[in-house]
């Protein structure tokens, strides 16, 4: 008897829930509420400073996947040989972009690989753990770029929670036989100030948890400092998000581990 078409895709989406949560299980994610989740290499990040939930609606934490659970015609698996010729941007808002070329644009220019775009904004870390296999299986690459964490801060997640699923992400990478690079973020300025101090620790965080792993990170924080204060030149209006000048700069920073 044939299945109607609704219930094969229920039920195809929901065998694929239980493949991701067996590759979390087996990763030790369980995410929040769920038991044990991945060891962070230190206790003693520092509190981050008070923070308050932006009013933009621009930051809602968009958890519903906007790629299809099952990629289109192939189904790839963890065990499928990845294309080298492909980097996978993964993040939110500063990898999808939305004045001028985007930094994963520019990066296939100065690469000369196929660099695609995986930036959703809005979402968090603990949202990517969810996609990052989805993205892998449709994009297939040999490495993912991992800039997260700075909407899990902006709803008051603490630099922990955030560094447990970066590490999350990077499991989920090893698992897919692909090579994880991690990047810390621009400390925010103007409007939305108030964050840089947050930030600051996430991104010490994001450090520790690179050297503790042997993963490459790129230190954006750096890269968008002149004389030790963020080039206000690299960043839009917002004072968060990277103007065209910014995300050269993101770009020259990745592009220099290929």
């Amino acid at each position: 008897m044939t299945l109607p078409f609704h219930f094969s895709k229920v039920a195809s989406r929901a065998t694929l829930g239980l493949v991701l949560a067996g590759w979390f299980a087996a990763a030790g994610c369980r995410g929040r509420g769920g038991g044990d989740t991945a060891s962070v290499p230190d206790d003693d990040d520092p509190a981050p400073a008070p923070v308050e939930k932006p009013g933009s609606s621009s930051y809602d934490d968009r958890e519903m996947l906007s790629t299809p659970l099952f990629p289109p015609r192939t189904v790839r698996g963890p065990d499928t040989p990845r294309n080298s010729g492909v980097i996978m941007a993964f993040g939110d808002s500063l990898t999808a972009g939305g004045s001028g070329p985007t930094y994963p644009e520019i990066l296939a220019g100065l690469t000369g690989k196929t660099v695609t775009n995986d930036g959703h904004p809005g979402t968090t870390a603990e949202s990517g753990v969810v996609r990052a296999p989805t993205v892998i299986a449709r994009r297939n690459g040999s490495c993912m770029l991992i800039l997260y964490g700075i909407n899990d801060l902006l709803f008051g997640h603490s630099p922990r929670e955030i560094a447990a699923s970066i590490d999350c992400m990077v499991h989920v990478c090893e698992t897919w036989r692909v090579t994880p690079v991690l990047a810390t973020y621009p400390l925010p300025i103007r409007r939305h100030a108030a964050f840089a101090r947050a930030t600051a620790d996430l991104n010490d965080s994001i450090r520790r948890l690179a050297s503790a792993r042997g993963i490459r990170l790129v230190d954006l924080e750096k890269a968008f400092m002149v004389a030790g204060q963020p080039d206000p030149d690299l960043y839009l209006e917002d004072g968060l998000h990277p103007s065209p000048r910014g995300n050269s700069r993101i770009a020259r920073a990745f592009a220099a581990l290929f």
